[in-house]
């Protein structure tokens, strides 16, 4: 049984429990689930969301029963939501002046829950394995993603990220259509797990020189497209079985696949120099 837990039923015995199941703490409305001895958080005052910019959470607070509760807020400039298991859809929409997110015991992050946090830049997901769609479009000033077990990103996660230049996510698998598109500074891309990825994943990423993808097996048409930086890609086993996987990145001049139709790659990839295809390689000067 956790603190929070102890403090009321100690309240109940007190008398000092309005509601059941509600719990009051210095401006602070929790709500408790004795199904599975959970906590959430459901308000705060009118004068913490006004004045205070740095909200702490317990970490027995482990969801937000009020979805809304942060929407748009103006104020608040950093919060730790530490025992927070899912971030719902839209949680922090617009919150314009937050700059650093804790959430490390997050699993899921629903659908456009940081869209346009414009000054959002540092975030700490040790646990997320999953990330829905827009949820971070727009947040222009995150510049590192280290997300150590994250395995799906859906469309554009992180579309119109433009400062970002780096990203680390060891156990990816599969990368939806645009989730990177429009990173336009994206130059450092660390994902050795994935497998699959659909339309656009890379667009724009025009500081983008190298991809490193050894265990990619299946990929889109235009799954990176208009990287104009790009010069080396190495997917040693992709079956390179569209044309265009590789859309208008006219500077591409390493390329490495497992399987793929020779005959018309050096139409769509007019600079490449080297090619190898399983064990066979292809050279051009």
């Amino acid at each position: 049984m956790s603190e929070l837990t102890d403090l009321y039923h100690n309240k109940l015995l007190m008398g000092e429990i309005k509601t059941e199941n509600i719990m009051e703490i210095d401006g602070v409305t929790l709500v408790y689930n004795p199904n599975s001895d959970a906590w959430g958080l459901r308000s705060f005052s009118k004068e913490i969301l006004a004045n205070e910019k740095i909200i702490d959470c317990p970490e027995e607070v482990t969801f937000l029963e009020n979805s809304s509760l942060f929407r748009g807020n103006k104020n608040i400039t950093h919060l730790n939501l530490r025992g927070i298991k899912r971030i719902p859809t839209k949680a922090f929409m617009g919150c314009t002046n937050l700059v650093m997110l804790y959430a490390d015991n997050a699993e899921i992050i629903e659908a456009d829950a940081f869209v346009d946090c414009t000054n959002l830049t540092e975030v700490s997901f040790a646990k997320v394995e999953e990330i829905m769609g827009g949820a971070f479009a727009g947040c222009k000033n995150i510049k590192r993603l280290d997300l150590p077990n994250l395995k799906v990103t859906h469309v554009k996660a992180f579309e119109n990220c433009v400062n970002l230049k780096t990203v680390i996510a060891k156990k990816l698998e599969y990368v939806n259509h645009y989730t990177f598109s429009c990173c336009n500074n994206l130059s450092s891309v660390e994902m050795p797990s994935v497998i699959i990825m659909g339309e656009g994943v890379f667009l724009h990423c025009d500081k983008l020189t190298r991809l490193d993808l050894p265990n990619l097996i299946k990929a889109n048409d235009k799954s990176v497209m208009n990287c104009k930086g790009l010069q080396t890609v190495n997917a040693p086993r992709l079956d390179y079985n569209r044309d265009d996987i590789l859309y208008s990145c006219t500077n591409v001049r390493i390329l490495t696949v497992g399987r793929m139709r020779v005959s018309t790659i050096k139409q769509k990839l007019p600079r490449l120099a080297r090619l190898q295809v399983g064990s066979k390689t292809y050279i051009w000067k």
